[in-house]
Protein backbone atom coordinates (compact mmCIF):
# COMPACT_ATOMS: atom_id res chain seq x y z
CA UNK A 1 0.00 0.00 0.00
CA UNK A 2 2.92 2.29 0.78
CA UNK A 3 4.12 1.90 -2.70
CA UNK A 4 0.76 2.94 -4.30
CA UNK A 5 0.50 5.63 -2.38
CA UNK A 6 4.02 6.69 -3.46
CA UNK A 7 3.01 6.27 -7.15
CA UNK A 8 0.09 7.96 -6.29
CA UNK A 9 -2.57 5.32 -7.39
CA UNK A 10 -5.58 4.14 -6.40
CA UNK A 11 -5.41 1.55 -3.38
CA UNK A 12 -7.39 -1.21 -5.18
CA UNK A 13 -4.76 -0.98 -8.45
CA UNK A 14 -4.78 -4.41 -9.51
CA UNK A 15 -1.15 -5.78 -9.40
CA UNK A 16 0.57 -9.15 -10.47
CA UNK A 17 2.38 -10.99 -8.15
CA UNK A 18 4.37 -13.78 -9.54
CA UNK A 19 4.35 -17.59 -7.57
CA UNK A 20 6.74 -20.54 -7.91
CA UNK A 21 4.63 -23.81 -8.69
CA UNK A 22 5.03 -25.08 -4.89
CA UNK A 23 2.70 -27.14 -3.15
CA UNK A 24 1.44 -24.34 -0.68
CA UNK A 25 1.34 -21.52 -3.78
CA UNK A 26 -1.38 -24.05 -5.19
CA UNK A 27 -3.35 -24.97 -2.46
CA UNK A 28 -6.87 -24.00 -2.01
CA UNK A 29 -6.27 -22.59 1.43
CA UNK A 30 -3.31 -19.98 0.70
CA UNK A 31 -5.61 -19.24 -2.68
CA UNK A 32 -8.53 -18.84 -0.72
CA UNK A 33 -6.73 -16.07 1.87
CA UNK A 34 -5.29 -14.37 -0.76
CA UNK A 35 -8.76 -14.14 -2.61
CA UNK A 36 -10.61 -13.08 0.70
CA UNK A 37 -7.46 -10.13 2.22
CA UNK A 38 -6.52 -9.17 -1.41
CA UNK A 39 -8.28 -9.17 -4.02
CA UNK A 40 -6.65 -6.24 -6.13
CA UNK A 41 -4.04 -9.13 -6.48
CA UNK A 42 -3.85 -10.72 -9.73
CA UNK A 43 -1.28 -14.09 -9.04
CA UNK A 44 -0.22 -15.57 -11.78
CA UNK A 45 2.48 -19.31 -11.50
CA UNK A 46 5.95 -18.42 -13.32
CA UNK A 47 5.59 -21.06 -16.26
CA UNK A 48 8.21 -23.63 -16.75
CA UNK A 49 11.53 -22.84 -18.39
CA UNK A 50 11.00 -19.52 -17.02
CA UNK A 51 13.63 -18.70 -14.60
CA UNK A 52 16.09 -16.44 -16.40
CA UNK A 53 13.15 -14.39 -16.83
CA UNK A 54 11.18 -14.34 -13.86
CA UNK A 55 13.03 -15.68 -11.27
CA UNK A 56 15.80 -12.72 -9.95
CA UNK A 57 16.63 -14.92 -6.64
CA UNK A 58 17.56 -17.92 -8.90
CA UNK A 59 19.82 -15.64 -11.14
CA UNK A 60 21.80 -13.49 -9.03
CA UNK A 61 21.10 -13.85 -5.00
CA UNK A 62 20.89 -17.80 -4.11
CA UNK A 63 24.49 -18.32 -5.68
CA UNK A 64 26.15 -16.58 -3.54
CA UNK A 65 24.32 -17.06 -0.67
CA UNK A 66 25.17 -20.84 -0.95
CA UNK A 67 28.86 -20.16 -1.68
CA UNK A 68 29.00 -18.19 1.42
CA UNK A 69 27.28 -20.69 3.72
CA UNK A 70 29.92 -22.73 2.23
CA UNK A 71 32.59 -20.72 3.10
CA UNK A 72 31.33 -20.43 6.93
CA UNK A 73 30.71 -24.37 6.91
CA UNK A 74 34.39 -24.66 5.50
CA UNK A 75 35.74 -22.38 8.78
CA UNK A 76 33.99 -24.22 10.83
CA UNK A 77 35.36 -27.33 9.86
CA UNK A 78 38.88 -25.74 9.36
CA UNK A 79 38.73 -24.43 13.19
CA UNK A 80 37.13 -27.66 14.58
CA UNK A 81 40.00 -29.49 13.50
CA UNK A 82 42.70 -27.37 14.40
CA UNK A 83 41.61 -27.16 17.88
CA UNK A 84 41.67 -31.09 18.01
CA UNK A 85 45.09 -31.02 16.45
CA UNK A 86 46.01 -28.71 18.78
CA UNK A 87 45.11 -30.44 21.92
CA UNK A 88 46.79 -33.25 21.14
CA UNK A 89 44.94 -35.74 18.51
CA UNK A 90 46.53 -37.30 15.81
CA UNK A 91 44.88 -36.95 12.40
CA UNK A 92 43.45 -40.90 12.73
CA UNK A 93 41.57 -39.59 16.50
CA UNK A 94 40.20 -36.44 14.82
CA UNK A 95 36.44 -36.74 14.82
CA UNK A 96 33.96 -33.42 13.69
CA UNK A 97 31.12 -32.78 15.89
CA UNK A 98 28.10 -33.81 13.35
CA UNK A 99 25.46 -34.02 16.33
CA UNK A 100 21.78 -32.55 15.43
CA UNK A 101 22.06 -30.18 18.66
CA UNK A 102 25.80 -28.43 17.38
CA UNK A 103 24.96 -28.57 13.29
CA UNK A 104 21.41 -26.70 14.94
CA UNK A 105 23.08 -23.96 16.52
CA UNK A 106 26.00 -23.22 13.76
CA UNK A 107 23.49 -23.07 11.21
CA UNK A 108 21.82 -19.83 12.30
CA UNK A 109 24.50 -18.41 12.46
CA UNK A 110 25.87 -19.41 8.88
CA UNK A 111 22.15 -17.81 7.71
CA UNK A 112 22.62 -14.71 9.56
CA UNK A 113 26.69 -13.98 8.40
CA UNK A 114 25.58 -14.96 4.56
CA UNK A 115 22.52 -12.68 4.42
CA UNK A 116 25.30 -10.20 5.67
CA UNK A 117 27.53 -10.76 3.11
CA UNK A 118 25.42 -10.65 0.47
CA UNK A 119 23.14 -7.85 1.70
CA UNK A 120 24.49 -5.15 -0.74
CA UNK A 121 21.75 -3.30 -3.05
CA UNK A 122 23.97 -3.48 -6.61
CA UNK A 123 23.86 -7.09 -5.86
CA UNK A 124 20.42 -7.58 -5.15
CA UNK A 125 19.37 -4.76 -8.04
CA UNK A 126 21.82 -6.50 -10.05
CA UNK A 127 19.92 -9.59 -9.40
CA UNK A 128 16.79 -8.51 -11.26
CA UNK A 129 18.26 -6.60 -13.91
CA UNK A 130 19.88 -9.56 -14.95
CA UNK A 131 16.56 -11.06 -15.99
CA UNK A 132 15.90 -10.15 -19.41
CA UNK A 133 13.36 -10.61 -22.32
CA UNK A 134 12.17 -9.24 -24.91
CA UNK A 135 13.72 -8.32 -29.08
CA UNK A 136 17.61 -7.80 -27.89
CA UNK A 137 16.54 -8.22 -24.33
CA UNK A 138 15.30 -5.15 -23.81
CA UNK A 139 13.32 -4.88 -21.12
CA UNK A 140 14.32 -6.67 -17.78
CA UNK A 141 12.82 -6.40 -14.00
CA UNK A 142 14.32 -3.20 -13.07
CA UNK A 143 12.30 -0.61 -11.64
CA UNK A 144 14.20 1.69 -14.00
CA UNK A 145 13.19 -0.73 -17.01
CA UNK A 146 9.81 -1.48 -15.39
CA UNK A 147 8.93 2.19 -15.14
CA UNK A 148 10.42 3.33 -18.81
CA UNK A 149 8.81 5.00 -21.74
CA UNK A 150 9.26 1.94 -23.72
CA UNK A 151 7.69 0.13 -21.28
CA UNK A 152 4.68 2.08 -20.68
CA UNK A 153 4.02 2.53 -24.37
CA UNK A 154 4.07 -1.12 -24.90
CA UNK A 155 1.33 -2.11 -22.09
CA UNK A 156 -0.71 0.90 -23.57
CA UNK A 157 -0.23 -0.79 -26.88
CA UNK A 158 -0.89 -3.96 -25.79
CA UNK A 159 -4.93 -4.49 -26.19
CA UNK A 160 -4.12 -3.72 -29.81
CA UNK A 161 -1.15 -5.53 -30.63
CA UNK A 162 -1.96 -8.90 -28.39
CA UNK A 163 -5.24 -8.94 -27.40
CA UNK A 164 -5.26 -12.59 -26.11
CA UNK A 165 -2.40 -11.84 -23.91
CA UNK A 166 -4.42 -8.64 -22.60
CA UNK A 167 -7.17 -10.68 -22.18
CA UNK A 168 -5.26 -13.53 -20.01
CA UNK A 169 -3.91 -10.43 -17.46
CA UNK A 170 -6.97 -8.37 -17.35
CA UNK A 171 -8.72 -11.94 -16.38
CA UNK A 172 -9.61 -13.14 -12.50
CA UNK A 173 -8.17 -16.15 -11.18
CA UNK A 174 -11.34 -18.46 -10.44
CA UNK A 175 -11.97 -18.10 -6.81
CA UNK A 176 -9.57 -21.08 -4.99
CA UNK A 177 -12.56 -21.71 -2.73
CA UNK A 178 -14.30 -23.64 -5.44
CA UNK A 179 -13.51 -27.05 -6.28
CA UNK A 180 -9.42 -27.78 -6.73
CA UNK A 181 -9.99 -29.09 -10.30
CA UNK A 182 -11.77 -26.55 -11.66
CA UNK A 183 -8.56 -24.21 -11.68
CA UNK A 184 -7.94 -22.31 -14.80
CA UNK A 185 -6.19 -24.08 -17.85
CA UNK A 186 -2.92 -22.18 -17.57
CA UNK A 187 -3.01 -22.75 -14.29
CA UNK A 188 -2.81 -26.85 -14.47
CA UNK A 189 -0.64 -26.52 -17.46
CA UNK A 190 1.90 -25.41 -15.49
CA UNK A 191 1.65 -27.49 -12.12
CA UNK A 192 1.64 -30.43 -14.38
CA UNK A 193 4.98 -29.16 -16.26
CA UNK A 194 6.74 -28.47 -13.49
CA UNK A 195 7.01 -30.34 -10.27
CA UNK A 196 8.99 -29.26 -7.02
CA UNK A 197 11.43 -32.04 -7.22
CA UNK A 198 11.87 -30.84 -11.03
CA UNK A 199 13.09 -27.36 -9.54
CA UNK A 200 14.77 -28.83 -6.18
CA UNK A 201 16.85 -30.88 -8.88
CA UNK A 202 18.20 -28.57 -10.67
CA UNK A 203 22.62 -28.71 -10.36
CA UNK A 204 24.03 -25.37 -8.83
CA UNK A 205 27.10 -24.10 -10.64
CA UNK A 206 30.33 -25.20 -9.02
CA UNK A 207 32.43 -22.07 -8.15
CA UNK A 208 35.91 -22.51 -7.74
CA UNK A 209 36.38 -18.28 -6.88
CA UNK A 210 35.70 -16.91 -3.23
CA UNK A 211 32.26 -15.52 -2.26
CA UNK A 212 34.47 -11.72 -2.89
CA UNK A 213 34.96 -12.50 -6.30
CA UNK A 214 31.82 -13.90 -7.03
CA UNK A 215 29.96 -10.61 -6.01
CA UNK A 216 32.14 -8.87 -8.33
CA UNK A 217 31.34 -11.29 -11.00
CA UNK A 218 27.45 -10.95 -10.50
CA UNK A 219 27.56 -7.01 -10.15
CA UNK A 220 29.41 -6.78 -13.06
CA UNK A 221 26.26 -8.73 -14.98
CA UNK A 222 28.32 -11.96 -15.45
CA UNK A 223 30.17 -10.86 -18.67
CA UNK A 224 33.89 -10.49 -17.26
CA UNK A 225 35.46 -13.44 -15.33
CA UNK A 226 38.12 -12.27 -12.50
CA UNK A 227 41.57 -12.19 -13.44
CA UNK A 228 43.07 -16.22 -13.18
CA UNK A 229 39.39 -17.38 -13.42
CA UNK A 230 37.16 -18.58 -16.18
CA UNK A 231 33.19 -18.75 -17.22
CA UNK A 232 32.88 -22.74 -17.57
CA UNK A 233 30.22 -23.92 -19.78
CA UNK A 234 27.18 -24.02 -16.61
CA UNK A 235 28.46 -20.42 -15.93
CA UNK A 236 30.71 -21.36 -13.06
CA UNK A 237 33.85 -19.28 -12.15
CA UNK A 238 36.64 -21.77 -12.52
CA UNK A 239 40.41 -21.43 -12.12
CA UNK A 240 41.85 -20.91 -15.42
CA UNK A 241 45.50 -22.38 -14.84
CA UNK A 242 48.04 -22.84 -17.55
CA UNK A 243 49.20 -26.10 -16.40
CA UNK A 244 46.06 -27.31 -17.23
CA UNK A 245 45.68 -25.68 -20.74
CA UNK A 246 49.41 -26.75 -21.75
CA UNK A 247 51.14 -29.75 -21.52
CA UNK A 248 55.18 -30.12 -22.99
CA UNK A 249 56.15 -32.31 -25.38
CA UNK A 250 60.21 -32.93 -26.57
CA UNK A 251 61.22 -32.08 -29.97
CA UNK A 252 64.80 -32.81 -31.22
CA UNK A 253 66.70 -29.78 -33.52
CA UNK A 254 68.63 -32.72 -35.09
CA UNK A 255 67.03 -35.91 -36.31
CA UNK A 256 71.00 -37.06 -36.34
CA UNK A 257 70.78 -36.75 -32.70
CA UNK A 258 69.66 -39.31 -29.74
CA UNK A 259 71.03 -37.71 -26.78
CA UNK A 260 69.19 -35.40 -24.10
CA UNK A 261 65.65 -34.07 -23.82
CA UNK A 262 66.39 -31.63 -26.86
CA UNK A 263 64.27 -28.37 -26.98
CA UNK A 264 60.91 -28.24 -25.41
CA UNK A 265 57.15 -26.12 -27.00
CA UNK A 266 54.48 -26.30 -25.65
CA UNK A 267 51.28 -27.43 -27.43
CA UNK A 268 47.31 -27.39 -26.31
CA UNK A 269 46.61 -30.49 -23.73
CA UNK A 270 43.62 -32.20 -25.46
CA UNK A 271 43.59 -34.81 -22.68
CA UNK A 272 40.06 -32.99 -21.59
CA UNK A 273 38.63 -32.27 -25.02
CA UNK A 274 35.70 -34.59 -24.48
CA UNK A 275 35.44 -34.54 -20.45
CA UNK A 276 31.81 -33.24 -20.64
CA UNK A 277 30.93 -36.16 -22.53
CA UNK A 278 31.66 -38.91 -19.59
Amino acid sequence: MAKKRQQGVPLDQPCILQLDCWVVHRSIAFRTWLDANYAWIRYRFVPAGTTGVAQPCDIGIQRPLKLAIKELQHGDIVSETVSQLTAGKTPDDLRLDVTKPTLRDRSVRWFIEAFKLINKPDIIQKAFSLCTAGTDNAFNLSFESLTSLEARRMLRDLPQTTPDMWEHIQLRRQPASEDAEAVTQDTEVVTESVSEDTINDEEEPGDDAPLELLLQFVASGMKCAPDGYRIDADGSLVVDSASDTFEEVAISTDPDTTFGRGKRRRVANKQYDAFEEH
